[in-house]
């Protein structure tokens, strides 16, 4: 409840500016539904043309966020794994606080660990993207970059894929150093742990439950049309699906690590 209710107010600070700027500049013009059905790109360049200082406020709401979302999720994880290790405890309000508290920091220098990894990996794809050159004047077609960008996709999801079932296995495993307060000998044994069959197929299993979720998203989205109620009901009701699948996907590794 906490996670969902926090998540939403985060979300209404960071979307609620830009929510109303378009509920003012288009109110219940043609242009709306183009604007929310599809990608416009006229609307929103005569959006920025005209109401520039509007958009930078909304732009500027939505990033504000980031950073608080970013760290609201690394507490909560720590609660999560908290709760989902004594879910049969009536408390788990407090343990859920407790436990965000303590793990907090540790997961923290977990995700900055991960965010230079993968900041290493993109920078080693830019340049192998790049390294004949982005001119267009220089090349002969641009097939060979629409290749290589197909490719660095394709690598990149992999990776990204490998990484967190990394990421959850270090977490379990970090969680179940709670004495230790640095996370140097989880991390050494999650990379040695991390890339068997059972962790391999566990995270294929929690990807097929969150992909179902997103397609009924999809296909609710579809049916209802413009309904807007609606639409925020099932707005609502995926968010919490997202909340149930990461306590699904922490309580499944937390099971499974030996």
């Amino acid at each position: 409840m906490y996670i969902y209710i926090i998540g939403v107010a985060i979300l209404y600070l960071g979307f609620g500016p830009i929510s109303n700027f378009i509920d003012q500049t288009l109110g219940r013009s043609l242009q709306l539904g183009d604007f929310t059905s599809r990608f416009d790109y006229d609307t929103i360049i005569d959006l920025i043309n005209h109401y520039k200082p509007g958009v930078n406020v909304s732009i500027n709401a939505i990033l504000s966020t980031i950073i608080p979302y970013w760290l609201w999720s690394i507490f909560s994880t720590g609660g999560i794994l908290k709760v989902s290790e004594n879910r049969n405890v009536r408390s788990s309000t407090l343990k859920f606080w407790s436990g965000g508290a303590e793990f907090f920091f540790r997961f923290l220098r977990l995700k900055i660990y991960i965010f230079f990894l993968l900041m290493f990996l993109l920078g080693l794809c830019y340049f192998y993207f790049s390294k004949d050159g982005l001119s267009p004047l220089k090349l002969e077609t641009e097939g060979m970059l629409i290749s290589r960008f197909k490719f660095i996709i394709c690598l990149m999801t992999v990776v990204g894929f490998f990484i967190s079932i990394f990421k959850s296995v270090a977490q379990v495993l970090i969680f179940r150093h709670a004495h230790d307060p640095f996370i140097f000998a989880a991390n050494k044994e999650a990379i040695r742990k991390f890339f068997t069959t059972r962790f391999i197929f566990l995270s294929i299993l929690n990807l097929l439950f969150l992909l179902l979720g997103m397609a009924l998203y999809l296909l609710l989205k579809r049916v209802l049309g413009d309904m807007l109620v609606a639409l925020i009901i099932v707005g609502q009701l995926f968010l919490i699906y997202r909340i149930v699948y990461r306590y699904v996907r922490l309580s499944s590794f937390n099971y499974a690590v030996e």
